[in-house]
Formats: C-alpha cells, structure tokens, sequence
C-alpha cells in the first residue's frame, strides 16, 4: 500500500498535469480566434477597397452620378436646393459638398444649398443648422443681441456673442458686424424704392426685402454667424449663411467672399471665466454700446 505522502505527492502532480493542460488548450483556443480575426480583419479590409482605379473623387462622382440617375429626382432639385442653376452646375456643386463633408441627405433637408451669383454660385447653410453644429461642440447659448445706432437714428451695426463650455469654462466670443456692408436692401437713401429696367424697357419697383423690413433680425443673424466661426472654428468655418452674401455688385461677391475666408482664418480666443463666475474685464476696456 502507498503511504499517506506518496498519495500526496501523486495527486499534486495530477492536478498540476491537469493545470498545464487547460493552460495549453486556453493558449490554442486563444491561438485560433486570434487567427480568425485577423483572417476577418483582412477579408473586411478588402471588401471596404475603393474600386480597381478609383479614387476618393472618383468615389463622389459615382455616387453623386447613382443619385442623379433620375430625370425626375433632377428637375426637383433644381428648382428647389438648386434653384437658378444648371444641372451642370449642380453636380459641381453637390461634389463641393461631398467634399465639405455634407452627403445627399443635407441637401435635400437643405441644411446645405446652393444660391446663384451671375454664371457662379456659392454654398451655404442656415443659422438653424449652424446652431445645431455649435452645440453638438458645446456651445451652450447665445447672447441677446446689441446695436448701435448712428445720430439720424439709423442701425449702424450689431454685436452677438456665443458662448462655449471649455470643461466648466465659459468662452465668450463676440463679434460685430455693420448694417452699411452688409445692406441687401432695395430702399434707397431719400427712402424710395430702387427701380430696374426690364427686359421691355418698362421701370418697375424692385421691391421691399428682409433686408428692408426687419434690419435688425438679418444683422443679427450676419454677426451670430461670424460669432459661430469663432466659437467652433474646426466645424464651422466653411459655414456661410445667405444674409453674409446677398450685397451684390460688380465683383463684390467674390471680394466679400474672400474677406470671410480671410476671417475665418484670423480667429481669436474669447474671454474665458469660470462658469458662475463674473467676468473680469476691467471696466475701462467696456465698451459702451445700446441696447435694443
């Protein structure tokens, strides 16, 4: 008979026989899923390869040509998000947008669209969708606007600032913006209304615009947009609204267009306080402005 140490010592060496083979079979199962996902992780990369040739823009162009395969689907288009421009124009401009980010969906909810100037065009967007991109990178409000008048009592300018939560701090970024350069209006100076020649050689009335009938709600939306951009420069500066580019003239487009890349690039850093706390500018750097 075995003693009660030879006993012992059989059954540890059983149990560490059995040890190390659960370890050997835990290592070769871990062997054999790691295999397979990689095997997975190849098979998906190569299903997910841009076509044989194809390149990022190539890859736009196809799936702005697969949306536009309807005859149909294109003549709603350009009279709506389109509206006023060539289908030639149109897919040049559904492909700027790709680029910019925006996919076919943004265009048919409109939250991008394109507006005509002469033979060109320019994208833009709505102050509703950009208020939508700045909370989402935390913008958590906008302040009550601020005007300035002129001494004929005239809207000379406006001031908005929106406010970004930095990890408990609140940045204040302000920006002004003036009623003479961004004017889109018909009225004229004595407060009649521009005239144009039509095609008859008759003269008719252009007509009152937003511009005309509520001033104060266009500007606004002109110096909260340029308050956006400065906020939250990563998502949204290449986001103009129409208020910024209705003035028209000769070349003016272009040149304010410019002037609003140039802007965008030029961005400073607000205030930055402390949620709740008050803020420290010292009282002769305020500005004093009216109030609406």
């Amino acid at each position: 008979m075995l003693s009660t140490a030879c006993v012992h010592v059989h059954l540890c060496t059983v149990q560490k026989a059995c040890i190390m083979r659960a370890y050997e079979v835990d290592v070769h199962t871990k062997n054999i899923f790691n295999t397979h996902k990689m095997t997975t992780e190849k098979t998906n990369a190569v299903a997910v390869k841009p076509q044989e040739g194809g390149t990022l823009l190539q890859q736009y162009n196809r799936e702005i040509e697969k949306q536009l395969v309807d005859p149909a689907t294109c003549a709603q288009l350009l009279a709506t998000t389109f509206k006023g421009l060539s289908a030639p124009a149109m897919r040049g401009a559904l492909l700027a947008g790709r680029m910019l980010g925006f996919d076919f969906e943004h265009f048919l909810r409109k939250d991008i669209y394109a507006v005509g100037y002469g033979d060109s065009y320019s994208l833009v967007t709505s102050i509703g969708y950009t208020r939508k991109v700045s909370m989402r990178s935390g913008v958590v409000g906008v302040k009550k606007p601020v005007y300035t008048y002129k001494e004929n009592g005239k809207l000379h300018s406006a001031s908005v600032t929106v406010l970004r939560n930095f990890g408990g701090y609140i940045g204040e970024f302000e920006s002004e913006v003036f009623f003479d350069e961004y004017y889109a209006g018909n009225k004229k100076p004595d407060g009649g209304v521009k005239r144009r020649k039509g095609k008859d050689g008759s003269w008719y009335d252009m007509g009152e615009t937003l511009w005309d009938t509520k001033p104060h709600t266009m500007l606004a939306k002109v110096a909260e947009m340029h308050s956006h951009r400065k906020a939250c420069p990563e998502e949204t500066q290449n986001l103009y609204i129409e208020e910024e580019l209705e003035k028209r003239g000769e070349n003016e487009f272009v040149q304010r267009f410019a002037h609003a890349v140039d802007e965008a690039k030029a961005i400073t850093m607000g205030n930055l306080t402390k949620h709740g706390e008050e803020d420290q500018t010292p009282p002769d750097e305020k500005i004093d402005t009216i109030k609406a």
